[in-house]
């Protein structure tokens, strides 16, 4: 741990304490001097430490930028083995994390940028990650003994995740298109897209990539029709100043490392099962570009979804040759 992180660590412990320069260079074996100077790079980096003449350093506001250390602070014990970086710019931030698993197998990464020059959902399509305020973030999770009919079950632990620590942080109650899309308020605000890495040789899945692009602030002007008729964002046009990206982050990436030590237990499944849309409503999908018509009647044990046919039969629907549009949940949408 860096100085500047220990100091962190130390300060944010208690806003109401106040450490001397020389106490701190004391328990850190370092000069007054290269405390002085982490403190003005964590105040450069938006945090609020005020200096008390003659006393020393107090804590007084955490940055709202987004800080990898804050976020691996609030992580906790969650945070002590993965390594999160930032980027203000990335292809996508799934490359990334691909990358870092092909150099360094068996570690945890979270990556995180503002902007993706070629962000993409499922099948394949282009997801729109030019909004003035986006956050595009994939996690790289190590598994064992993870088959890949177990893959839909780490979307839906990651859509409920999401969901969760957007409604615990901002008061905001999004509602889920299964499998993969979180709306607000009828647009579409978050996109997720899981993929498994496996071992050439044994052909087992040896990590997990789970990507989520999540609209924060900003228009659709530059974007496509459709994407524009159904695309939305959290905030409007602007930021709230108040909003903490650290601890919507923090909160949701502990939610879902929690689910996914877990995975069978499927103790994401209620939340995500109350929140889905278009329950009791009729639905056009596609089964292998088979165009089909029904009413989703909501999901099972295993997290597909169930539709009611004209027939009354009950058909479940799951895996990569489902597709389901986005465009007629969308406020307005068809």
């Amino acid at each position: 741990m860096t100085l500047k992180n220990k100091l962190l660590k130390k300060l944010s412990e208690g806003n109401s304490t106040v450490h001397s320069g020389q106490e701190l260079a004391t328990e850190f074996a370092v000069t007054r001097s290269a405390v002085w100077k982490a403190i003005e790079e964590l105040r450069d980096q938006g945090y609020v430490i005020q200096s008390i003449p003659r006393k020393g350093y107090q804590y007084i506001q955490s940055s709202k930028s987004i800080d990898p250390e804050q976020i691996s602070l609030l992580l906790g014990e969650h945070g002590s083995d993965l390594k999160i970086t930032l980027y203000d710019e990335v292809t996508s931030t799934d490359d990334v994390a691909k990358v870092h698993a092909a150099n360094h197998p068996n570690e945890s990464k979270y990556v995180i940028s503002r902007k993706q020059t070629k962000g993409r959902g499922r099948y394949g399509k282009t997801f729109h990650s030019t909004i003035k305020e986006g956050l595009y973030s994939s996690l790289l999770v190590p598994v064992n003994q993870t088959r890949p009919e177990h893959i839909p079950l780490f979307t839906i632990a990651t859509a409920t995740a999401m969901s969760e620590a957007i409604e615990e942080v901002t008061g905001k109650v999004i509602d889920i298109k299964w499998v993969n899309d979180l709306f607000y308020e009828g647009k579409k605000v978050s996109g997720i897209l899981c993929e498994a890495i496996s071992d050439i040789e044994s052909g087992q899945i040896t990590s997990v990539v789970i990507g989520l692009g999540l609209n924060l602030a900003g228009d659709f002007d530059e974007a496509d029709e459709m994407t524009q008729g159904v695309a939305g964002t959290l905030y409007g046009s602007e930021l709230p100043k108040e909003l903490n990206l650290n601890v919507l982050l923090s909160t949701y990436v502990y939610r879902l490392l929690t689910y996914i030590k877990e995975i069978d237990k499927k103790e994401y499944l209620p939340y995500y099962s109350t929140h889905l849309l278009g329950i009791n409503k009729p639905v056009t999908y596609s089964v292998k570009a088979e165009e089909r018509h029904g009413i989703i009647r909501g999901i099972n044990e295993e997290g597909h979804l169930i539709v009611e046919l004209p027939s009354g039969e009950m058909e479940e629907l799951f895996g990569q040759e489902i597709h389901l549009s986005s465009s007629q949940f969308a406020k307005g949408g068809n």
